[in-house]
């Protein structure tokens, strides 16, 4: 049976690894979760807490010489062209394999590796600096027995995790400046709405979510006097036929009544639109 190796190689095939994130609110509880259970780990194996590191072999740590031969039947890994994320996903496709194996340590702390594999999934990328274990702009010490092993283990569930990330995207889309280097004054109405609304539709802090950008093209127009009709009426259009339930994105409680709010308030400026 190879059902969780055949899954472990899925996964990393399925990671985009053009795409890398910096400093998301889920990435310091992933890497953190990911050095507990690796201490807890350890512990299990009474490995030195003096000499530890977060990132090491679990077959090796157990002392098992793997009857196949990673590197050579897992040509997704040739995929991974980071140094750090390459090692992370040979060991992870070893523990997989020993977890089908059924070899007791492996069952016992079967997710070992999730944390950081879910790491990488949300464009998130670790390296060691120094004497830290660095993550965007998050360390840990190079120590990894530093890190607490009697404290509760952190949910990791995509829901939390998109919870935590979707109002991290939300509140940076609010700082940004989408009307930098534009000269309102050379462009009718129109263009300047449309050049505006590609700005939100490409920017990397924006929730792929059409009513949030929607909603931020009409305060940005109303609120800099930018009378482009057509799109307001579509802007309008949209926001009168929206319900909170309709929305895509994982949004916390104080980010949804923000922008039911922020509908509102556009919504009563568009009324004689």
């Amino acid at each position: 049976m190879k059902k969780n190796f055949e899954e472990a190689r899925t996964r990393i095939k399925n990671i985009n690894w053009e795409y890398k994130v910096r400093n998301k609110p889920s990435h310091p509880v992933l890497v953190t979760e990911f050095i507990r259970s690796g201490n807890m780990f350890l512990d299990y194996n009474d490995y030195d807490p003096n000499n530890r590191r977060a990132i090491f072999s679990a077959s090796l740590i157990c002392k098992i010489d793997l009857p196949i031969d990673i590197n050579g039947v897992c040509t997704e890994l040739n995929e991974v062209k980071d140094g750090w994320a390459k090692m992370i996903c040979t060991f992870y496709l070893e523990w997989s394999y020993l977890v089908d194996q059924e070899f007791p340590p492996a069952l016992r702390f079967k997710d070992l590796y999730d944390p950081i594999i879910k790491l990488y999934e949300r464009g998130g990328r670790i390296s060691y600096h120094h004497h830290e274990l660095v993550c965007g702009k998050y360390g840990w010490s190079r120590n990894s027995a530093l890190i607490l092993r009697n404290t509760p283990p952190l949910d990791i569930h995509d829901e939390i995790l998109d919870e935590m990330d979707n109002a991290w995207y939300y509140n940076q889309r609010l700082d940004r400046d989408y009307l930098d280097n534009l000269n309102i004054e050379q462009n009718s109405p129109e263009e300047v709405a449309g050049i505006i609304l590609e700005r939100l539709r490409a920017c990397n802090n924006t929730l792929g979510e059409n009513i949030i950008i929607q909603t931020t093209l009409g305060e940005l127009l109303l609120n800099n006097g930018i009378l482009a009709y057509e799109h307001l009426k579509i802007i309008k259009n949209k926001l009168e036929q929206f319900k909170m339930s309709d929305l895509s994105v994982l949004l916390p409680d104080a980010e949804k009544e923000d922008l039911s709010f922020r509908i509102k308030e556009v919504l009563a400026r568009l009324k004689e639109i």
